[in-house]
């Protein structure tokens, strides 16, 4: 199984509206005018991805490879990192003038492959699915789930069936497994998964077979 840690949701912070009085008007045209003179850079847009980040013998990253098979370099090399490994991971970054990308954040997300696990493994604790797609050689996974804020949640792909049709075509059936260990239920939060296709390649065929993922929500099974 693959354990991950809980983190705190987000707070959103609300801006306070207030209404001012018509007599005012002018000295609010007076500060637009000035807010034009003075305008100040515009700070490059952020941008969000779940990308492979591979390291060397040292231990080092100088790259970010997005789905779509784009090679990103990184301003500045990263260390300290296990030797000749591929994280999957999920970045912020900005892009300089240079082609290279300024990583501000980075999250390692879990991305077990499809194996078949013992029956005593095989706990679906009910989630929400927010999001499931293919992505490149990945079928990324976003699910919500509810615990407390030191649980400890166990996932893993379980390979359920695999169905031959009549034209040919194969079909994998993985089932995401998830151990609540009895966090009790008290906040919602997102996690991201990914299962990687590329261990799959002798048992499917890119354009011709397909995979289903099924899911145990709280409103019964989901298939994808």
């Amino acid at each position: 199984a693959y354990p991950i840690n809980s983190v705190c949701p987000m707070k959103n912070r609300r801006m306070k509206q207030g209404l001012f009085p018509i007599c005012f008007l002018w000295l609010a045209a007076a500060l637009l005018f000035v807010s034009c003179e003075e305008d100040e850079p515009m700070t490059p847009p952020y941008r969000q991805e779940i990308a492979d980040l591979p390291t060397d013998a040292r231990g080092e990253a100088q790259q970010v490879c997005l789905d779509n098979g784009t090679n990103l370099q990184l301003e500045t090399t990263l260390s300290g990192l296990r030797p000749d490994t591929l994280y999957r991971v999920r970045v912020l970054f900005t892009e300089r003038e240079d082609g290279r990308i300024h990583l501000t954040d980075y999250v390692p997300i879990l991305a077990p492959e499809v194996g078949k696990y013992a029956s005593d493994k095989i706990v679906c604790d009910p989630l929400d699915v927010v999001a499931c797609y293919k992505s490149g050689p990945y079928v990324n996974v976003q699910v919500a789930l509810k615990g407390s804020a030191g649980g400890v949640h166990a996932f893993g792909f379980h390979q359920t069936d695999y169905v031959r049709h009549d034209d040919g075509a194969r079909t994998l059936h993985a089932l995401l497994l998830h151990h609540q260990n009895n966090d009790p239920l008290y906040y919602t939060r997102e996690v991201f998964l990914s299962l990687p296709l590329r261990p799959l390649s002798e048992l499917l065929l890119a354009g011709r077979d397909s995979i289903a993922v099924h899911f145990h929500t709280f409103d019964g099974e989901m298939v994808y």
